[in-house]
């Protein structure tokens, strides 16, 4: 038999009662605490089969104990150097205690309060000494030279050769884990019991798990007069996108240091640099194959080869789903996160952390950093064989943290070689650049000329893509650093079972549910409820259905569709005014929700049928083009000085659709145009059935716009109205955190105050939210900014395409502030000429013209299509003009210069300056002039305005004595289903100079439809002027034909 060397331990006399070392009981505490660890079960599952595998056999099992920093002691009767745990005399009863010596009060104790547990396995082996070598020269330093044994060699098929035999014991690691101490570090005694896994080195041997019960308790509090405010977690993720000729395929010496470095040098001029932490063990990996456990960077030992291993795991994970989501970069960086592949891309992969434990002081010390912008963080990679030599490195801004209630913040850091300059695309030579307009009179692209270059990166360069190298590290504070300092270690005296700093506390998103929101939440429902009995009605009009039988299919699918409807309606309203218990008491429920529901049903079929069928039938598309295509002449009636017309087209719609919630929208866009804020409200105030649908998402940005000029207006709210216009959309951005329009609105905003922090906070929010879809306006009437002034500006970087974006939507909706605000972020990369049409539109809407302010014209031949941009300005100056002299000579010479522009293809975005003109001269009495420009609005692929061009042209024509003319041109302008009798009244005259009593009588008769309105003075002038003895009042039918 082989014989096993034994090993002798002295038992301790402590089993199963937790022995108390005499200390003098002291009401001044030590500096120096005990803190004890009792095992109370340890589960191995250590069988045969793992005993014994070939020729290795396990002779015994121990737990080794060790702390990186501190002393751990094994207390027994005489003082020993060991620190382990024998199993076999453990399973015998002998349950040994230790204690840690930790320093109260100490926080580099607190910040080192991991006590690491090896499992080791004392493998018994044969060996053969090689040949001339002693046994020790053979074993080498791996293997305990003490351990070897001779015993008595077997045999063979009766051979009786006696020989010895050599067996060493090797002390193999097999398993790992640790003990987290922190919440033990309190102002009280404390007593717990902690679980803890020791998980297998060797990833391949699942089954050997051990499981250990401690017990952990101290005489003293660990702390007596340190205050522990906050704690803060640094994880360093990856780095992507790193050529493999820079590092090669080997990552075994790789590191990256995390430094403070001063923004501003010391007396000495050099800028302070503050080692913090150091990452190490990358592994290279495929994105999507990463683990994606969480490692704690202290517990990594490459002597166990533990770092791919769950011994070293803390409680955390990451998100592959979010891998590439909310990161903040910094301004204007290159990274583009969409060319990342995680399926076939590869990553230099880290995953792990640090804990950090502050005190006030240092809390107070850090805030102070922070908040005076002392300190950025400095990233660098280099090799641990290499140290003064940086691969590559990163900063990282860090004034996010002074944002109220921010704790947690992840950072994609664009990571260059020291000393790299970002390159600049060359200055373009002088020559033609696109101003191409598109359909819709609007320029397809620009480049600009070496006067007026826009600034640019090789980003906005389209034939130039480059995959820039980035890491990912994530900071998180247990608090955020703005909240009141407070001890976090404050917890009930109740065991702790579970830690709570072992990751990023996790955000509560909930929001509380106020009585507002549920009255809101049961408006919208009945609101639905509303539509989808219209949608039934119109479909059983439009299809003639008279019973179930005729379309069963319909008939199932909206049965089950109404019957959702009733059951959110049950649980938002009826079941609220009437609580239930009973089954009983629910049936009598369903009769009140029956006779209410039956009753609403039928009074909005009665309402439809007044109305009458067709116009239930009407689609809403319909309805649609007829509003924008009618509110459009109101405003360029309302423009050019024509208020008879414009208010009788809106008198005319407000008859028609008088609870049509389309209509009640356009015209509160109108009321915000005209800065008719008191109408507006009136909008804002009704219930939620009398809204627009697609128009709710907007109605808080601009009820805080109204606020906000309400507020300007007034002498006493004035010096806090930029205040209390951030307040509110903070709070509105908050609750509404996927809309980008009102984050940038916001930054720009805090970028007015100088506030860093605010302008970060806000960036990270919406360059996270450029992939998402941006929620433009729905159809609409065209806004009075398109009206004034067509011409897009083409940006070419990213921020300035998307704030591109929300300034038109807010000069859709005539926020003019909030959109001047936006504007002029991203107004340096405009065109000189361009920068000028928007402030000076903008200066006509907010009334900000000085008194000597004097238009300004640009030579743009060096343009492609000159005529374009020419014929812009011109309608641009002409506006200012006319903004701050009214229709003067000088206002009426630029919009003429519109008209001489002769290779437009379209006249539409220009209507505004030709129908003053044309108004103009008819008053001066130029009639030939008039009609020609008249005849411009009817011309090219935009044709809105034709029928006020139509009318106006008639009157020029009837002036000239061009009658037929004339008569072509009123008929031309019935044509668009709009009934306007001042037309026909024309028609009749016309037709009445002409001799052709029949029409005229006929035309009088349309005039006359509506016996209110009356005919406009011009005309019942130019009656009186005929001789009605000339007039034959005996009038024949004409022959059909």
């Amino acid at each position: 038999m082989r014989r096993r060397s034994s090993h002798k331990h002295r038992k301790s006399k402590a089993e199963d009662q937790i022995p108390l070392p005499s200390e003098p009981i002291n009401d001044n505490y030590p500096k120096r605490i005990f803190l004890y660890l009792q095992p109370k079960t340890i589960f191995y599952p250590l069988d045969e089969e793992h005993a014994a595998v070939g020729d290795e056999n396990v002779t015994s099992v121990e737990i080794e104990l060790q702390h990186q920093c501190n002393t751990i002691t094994k207390l027994s009767d005489h003082y020993t150097a060991e620190t382990t745990i024998q199993l076999e005399e453990f399973q015998m009863g002998e349950k040994p205690t230790f204690s840690i010596t930790i320093n109260q009060d100490d926080i580099d104790n607190v910040n080192n309060c991991f006590v690491t547990l090896t499992l080791y396995e004392n493998i018994s082996r044969p060996f053969w000494p090689e040949v001339g070598e002693s046994v020790e020269e053979s074993i080498g330093d791996s293997i305990n030279k003490t351990d070897l044994q001779h015993c008595e060699k077997i045999s063979l098929e009766g051979e009786a050769e006696e020989s010895d035999e050599l067996f060493i014991i090797e002390r193999r690691p097999v398993a790992q884990g640790y003990i987290d101490l922190l919440d033990f570090f309190r102002r009280t005694r404390i007593r717990s019991s902690s679980t803890v896994f020791l998980y297998p080195l060797n990833t391949s041997r699942h089954r050997l798990t051990c499981k250990m019960e401690w017990e952990i308790y101290s005489l003293h509090p660990l702390v007596k007069d340190m205050v522990l405010s906050n704690v803060l977690f640094i994880t360093f993720a990856s780095i992507y996108n790193v050529d493999e000729e820079l590092l090669g395929n080997s990552c075994d010496d790789l590191m990256v240091n995390l430094s403070l470095v001063a923004n501003q040098p010391n007396e000495n001029n050099e800028f302070v640099k503050i080692p913090f932490c150091s990452f190490r063990a990358f592994s290279k990996q495929l994105i999507a194959d990463q683990v994606l456990d969480i490692k704690w960077e202290y517990l990594k030992n490459p002597k166990y080869i533990n770092e791919q291993t769950m011994a070293i795991m803390a409680e955390s994970k990451i998100n592959p789903q979010k891998l590439f989501s909310e990161l903040l970069c910094n301004e204007n960086s290159d990274i583009n996160l969409e060319d990342v592949d995680c399926a076939n891309d590869t990553a230099w992969i880290c995953n792990s952390m640090y804990r950090y434990v502050l005190t006030d002081v240092m809390q107070r010390q850090l805030e102070d950093a922070m908040a005076f912008s002392r300190y950025h963080l400095l990233v660098q990679l280099m090799r641990e064989s290499e140290q003064e030599r940086t691969l590559l490195q990163g900063v990282v801004n860090l004034s996010i943290f002074m944002y109220p209630q921010v704790h947690n913040c992840s950072f994609a850091i664009e990571m260059r070689p020291p000393g790299y300059k970002k390159p600049t695309l060359p200055a373009p030579t002088k020559g033609p650049i696109s101003a191409k307009p598109n359909k819709k009179g609007k320029r397809k692209g620009s480049q600009s000329t070496v006067e007026t270059a826009r600034p640019s990166t090789l980003q906005s360069h389209s034939n130039i893509k480059e995959k820039v190298p980035f890491a990912i590290i994530k900071l998180c504070l247990q608090k955020p650093l703005t909240d009141p300092i407070e001890n976090m270690l404050h917890i009930p005296k109740s065991e702790i079972k579970c830690s709570k700093f072992v990751g990023c506390p996790q955000k509560n998103l909930g929001h509380e549910i106020t009585p507002e929101i549920i009255k809101r939440i049961c408006e919208e429902t009945y609101r639905n409820f509303d539509d989808t009995i219209l949608d039934m009605s119109d479909y059983v009009l439009r299809n003639n259905i008279k019973t179930t039988a005729d379309d069963k299919q319909f008939y199932c699918s909206q049965l089950g569709n109404l019957s959702n409807k009733i059951l959110r309606l049950i649980a938002c309203d009826f079941n609220r005014r009437v609580p239930t218990k009973t089954n009983i008491e629910f049936t009598d429920l369903m009769t009140l929700v029956y006779q209410e529901l039956s009753q609403r049903i039928y009074n909005i079929i009665m309402k439809c049928s007044l109305r009458g069928s067709e116009k239930c039938l009407n689609t809403e598309e319909e309805i649609q083009n007829k509003l924008i295509y009618q509110f459009n002449l109101c405003k360029y009636m309302f423009e050019v000085g024509n208020m008879e017309m414009a208010d009788y087209l809106k008198a005319k719609l407000s008859e028609e659709y008088p609870d049509n919630t389309m209509y009640n929208f356009y015209d509160f866009l109108y009321n915000i145009e005209n800065q008719n804020f008191e109408h507006a409200r009136e909008y804002l105030r009704q219930q939620l059935k009398g809204k627009y649908i697609p128009g709710e998402y907007f109605e808080n940005i601009i009820d805080f716009y109204i606020t906000y000029c309400e507020d300007l207006n007034d002498e006493e709210k004035s010096p806090t109205a930029q205040e209390n216009l951030i307040y509110r959309l903070s709070k509105y951005c908050e609750n509404n955190p996927g809309n980008i329009s009102t984050w940038i609105l916001l930054y720009c905003l805090y970028k007015a105050t100088n506030y860093v922090p605010g302008m970060e906070y806000c960036r990270w929010k919406y360059e996270n939210l450029y992939t998402s879809e941006f929620i433009d306006v729905p159809p609409i009437p065209k806004s009075r900014w398109e009206i004034y002034l067509a011409y897009e500006i083409d940006f070419k970087m990213p921020k300035a395409q998307h704030f591109n974006k929300v300034m038109k939507l807010l000069t859709k909706l005539g926020l003019y502030r909030f959109a001047e605000w936006i504007f002029n972020e991203i107004a340096t990369e405009a065109l000189e000429f361009e920068r000028y049409m928007m402030t000076s539109t903008f200066s006509i809407f907010l009334n900000k013209f000085e008194k000597k302010f004097q238009p300004k014209n640009y030579p743009v031949e060096k343009y492609l299509n000159p005529d374009y941009l020419r014929a812009t300005l011109s309608q641009v100056n002409g506006n200012i003009e006319y903004f701050s002299k009214g229709p003067s000579e000088v206002a009426m010479k630029n919009y003429s210069q519109i008209c001489e522009v002769k290779n437009l293809n379209s006249y539409g975005p220009f209507n505004l300056g030709i129908l003053r003109y044309a108004y103009h001269l008819m008053k001066q009495k130029e009639f030939d002039k008039a009609k020609e420009a008249f005849s411009l609005c009817c011309s090219g692929e935009e044709t809105g305005n034709c029928i006020v061009a139509s009318i106006g042209k008639g009157k020029a024509c009837y002036k000239l004595e061009e009658f037929n003319e004339s008569i072509e041109s009123f008929a031309q302008s019935t044509r668009h289903g709009i009934y306007l009798p001042n037309v026909w009244a024309y028609l009749a005259l016309i037709h009445l100079k002409c001799n052709d009593n029949y029409k005229a009588l006929e035309c009088w008769k349309y005039a006359r439809l509506d016996a209110q309105v009356k005919i406009h003075p011009e005309i019942l002038e130019e009656l009186e002027q005929i001789n009605h003895k000339d007039v034959d009042l005996y009038i024949d039918i004409p022959e059909k034909s």
